[in-house]
């Protein structure tokens, strides 16, 4: 319990401590250092202490915090001017939030602390656990290491040895391990420190450029007020400078916002017409329903028809009919004209005149042999798909059929002959399944070279036959 109740600033002391000697021991592989002198005397006075180097290497940290800070006041305005509304969402969901997220940069210190006070909890629980009684046992040999350890430490000229120790043996009992391990720490760190500032006043002393500041400069920091009291800091002054900025840009929007045309405010729309009393406010849903579906339907319906009454009441003519307009204008049933008998049965009776017309015009009627007729009367399909001349595409689809259903007999009948004629067949030969060997190389046709001398020869006798008939004829004088 002690040790829960000590402070951890030396812990957390340590940790810094131990990632800035990892950090040099990293840069320890960088030898290329700028000949610069210690900065002026007007950037010392800001309390900021560190180097060139860490200011650089912390410069892009600084600015996305500056981003980060600028972005979240950006949305804390909007969210101002939009009523402050903040709905209530669970835990989950507040990584989602990205109003109050916060990097894993920014947060690594609380993640780092809840982990070592779960690992604390649990190490408290085992030691406090009745079963483990395992006690370590040293060797003879280490603890006169130890010995001879601390005995080298209490010495003079060691380090950590202090005025009135004696170097026979410790002032005082010896103390708990986790103090010893804890003073071993700091004064590790604190010689570790001792050389940091010896190699910086090294540095310091090798490096006298000191730039030159303009007398009127100076004034201008000291008496300006952008360079004073809150806005000393860089990263402050910056956010005053965006703040100013984001003032001058409202009030630029304001300014616009007055100079543009006349916007009619028509969210009063319901006021308005509650002061009136107009009766659809006071209407439920059914009744809305019932206003929108049947009584505006019908008051529209009304107005078109007394429109159209209004319209054709001006033309007074109607004409009169005959007795026989009145009998070929008789009136038809909504069957008849959909049916169309009528039309069906006079184009019926045009098409049995024009086959009439086609008969006598030609008379002629082929002779079938007696077998042909047999054959046409003993058919199947002849006594069901005998149809009338005059139906011409039915005829056409009606011999395709026939001589389609006469193809595949024959294909049948020919494949039952091969099959009669191939039974008593009994030789099968033995078919290798073995691939030939392809050639890999250039492959030889024989007679190829006679047959291009043969045909470089009858090309040269065709150009000779051609400079012959234009010698003789005098094609070309």
């Amino acid at each position: 319990m002690e040790r829960l109740a000590h402070s951890r600033d030396e812990e957390f002391r340590r940790r810094e401590q131990d990632k800035a000697e990892r950090e040099q021991e990293e840069l320890a592989e960088c030898t290329f250092q700028p000949q610069v002198n210690q900065r002026p005397q007007t950037a010392a006075a800001t309390g900021r202490s560190s180097g060139l180097e860490d200011r650089l290497l912390h410069e892009a940290d600084n600015k996305a915090a500056l981003r980060e800070r600028a972005k979240r006041l950006q949305e804390d305005l909007e969210m101002a001017q939009n009523g402050g509304f903040r709905p209530q969402i669970n835990d989950p969901s507040q990584y989602l939030d990205l109003s109050t997220y916060r990097p894993i940069h920014e947060r690594v210190g609380a993640l780092q602390r809840a982990r070592e006070e779960k690992l604390r909890m649990a190490r408290m629980q085992a030691e406090t656990n009745p079963d483990l009684t395992f006690s370590p046992k040293v060797s003879e040999q280490s603890k006169r290491l130890l010995m001879m350890s601390r005995h080298l430490k209490r010495s003079p000229g060691a380090e950590g040895f202090e005025e009135g120790q004696s170097e026979a043996g410790p002032a005082g009992p010896e103390p708990p391990v986790v103090e010893r391990l804890v003073q071993d720490t700091a004064a590790e760190a604190a010689r570790k420190r001792q050389q940091q500032q010896d190699e910086q006043r090294t540095r310091e002393a090798a490096y006298t450029f000191a730039p030159q500041v303009n007398p009127f400069s100076e004034k201008l920091v000291r008496e300006s007020q952008l360079f004073s009291g809150p806005n000393r800091d860089f990263l402050e002054r910056q956010a005053y400078f965006e703040q100013q900025r984001r003032k001058k840009q409202a009030a630029e929007m304001l300014r616009h916002a007055r100079h543009q045309p006349f916007r009619p405010d028509v969210r009063t729309a319901t006021q308005v017409l509650e002061k009136a009393g107009h009766p659809t406010l006071r209407e439920d849903s059914e009744a809305r329903v019932a206003r929108l579906a049947l009584e505006e339907k019908t008051a529209i319906d009304q107005r078109r028809q007394m429109l159209e009454k209004q319209y054709y009441a001006q033309y007074q003519f109607k004409p009169s009919l005959n007795k026989l307009s009145r009998q070929l204008g008789r009136a038809h049933s909504i069957e008849e004209l959909v049916s169309n008998s009528h039309n069906k049965k006079v184009k019926e009776e045009a098409a049995r005149a024009a086959d009439m017309t086609f008969r006598q015009q030609h008379p002629f009627t082929p002779q079938l042999d007696t077998e042909t007729s047999k054959l046409v009367v003993s058919s199947p399909t002849a006594q069901h798909k005998r149809l009338p001349m005059e139906d011409m595409g039915a005829l056409m689809a009606q011999l395709q059929e026939s001589q389609r259903e006469r193809e595949a007999r024959l294909e049948e009948e020919r494949r039952a002959k091969e099959y009669e004629e191939m039974k008593n067949c009994t030789f099968a030969p033995e078919i290798t399944h073995r691939t030939p060997k392809q050639p890999t190389g250039p492959i030889l046709v024989r007679g190829l070279g006679r047959h291009l001398e043969l045909q470089d020869a009858a090309r040269r006798r065709q150009a000779e036959q051609r400079e012959r008939e234009a010698k003789i004829f005098l094609e070309n004088p």
